[in-house]
């Protein structure tokens, strides 16, 4: 009539490890200091030895993924100043296109207007000064 009671399953030493090198680390992240996180661990039954050994291990481990995030946020820093330089340098060539461009049409208009004949002659001072925007701006960004 009744379903028998299964047996209890003894639990299993790997997951109670597992388990509290979750915590540990979880501690540690969470700036716990080291002697708190191996207090922690001995009172969950673990050895001091073997505490003393995970608290190590994972603060090693922190410090190698720290120490890969300051790298790669050198990296990152390094890309972002070298993709402003190179942003610098093409402002700097179209900036000088753009005056040259503008100074060329200001002087053939000129010419001609000055030739045989007379005439109006057109100061192209938009591209100009547009021009010697942009080439400042580039030459700030490329330093």
């Amino acid at each position: 009539m009744f379903a028998p009671i299964p047996p209890r399953e003894e639990p299993d030493p790997k997951q109670g490890r597992e388990a509290a090198y979750a915590l540990a680390a979880q501690l540690l992240g969470a700036d716990t200091p080291p002697l708190a996180v191996r207090q922690r661990l001995t009172a969950l039954g673990l050895s001091e030895a073997e505490a003393a050994r995970m608290v190590t291990h994972l603060q090693s481990e922190i410090e190698s993924i720290n120490s890969s995030r300051r790298t790669l946020s050198e990296g990152i820093d390094e890309l972002e100043r070298e993709a402003v330089r190179e942003a610098g340098q093409r402002n700097m060539l179209y900036g000088a296109l753009w005056f040259i461009g503008g100074l060329l049409v200001t002087a053939a208009t000129f010419s001609f207007a000055t030739g045989a004949g007379g005439g109006t002659y057109v100061v192209a001072w938009g591209a100009m000064l547009g021009g010697a925007i942009q080439f400042f701006r580039g030459l700030s960004q490329s330093s």
